[in-house]
């Protein structure tokens, strides 16, 4: 939705369109959660807004902040795999595709 967050390395330059993240981005999210479940509207906008302001303080204090950093080096990600279990990564935890998401459960059939 914004071209100039594309590039991996925008995360580090944010401040220059929260403003669009704001007012493009925000509205598209809090009106699915209001399609889906109009209760979870307020959690989801101080989340938002929270992250927000994590990722400017992020940019502010990493100049060199990309949003997923390469294998093996050292550089500041705005984004950690939800497992990544490395006390060095600091990024926001994150769950990379839907396989990630969806969990195994085990079923039992009585007959």
């Amino acid at each position: 939705m914004l071209p100039a967050a594309r590039p991996n390395e925008a995360a580090a330059h944010i401040a220059g369109f929260v403003d669009d993240l704001n007012a493009l981005v925000r509205p598209c999210i809090l009106a699915r959660v209001d399609a889906v479940n109009d209760l979870e509207r307020k959690a989801t906008a101080q989340s938002f807004d929270q992250f927000v302001q994590w990722w400017l303080d992020e940019a502010a204090d990493h100049p060199e902040l990309v949003y997923e950093a390469r294998r093996g080096s050292h550089q500041p990600a705005l984004l950690a795999g939800f497992d990544d279990e490395d006390p060095e990564t600091a990024g926001w935890s994150t769950l990379w595709s839907l396989r990630d998401v969806d969990a195994e459960s085990t079923l039992f059939l009585e007959l």
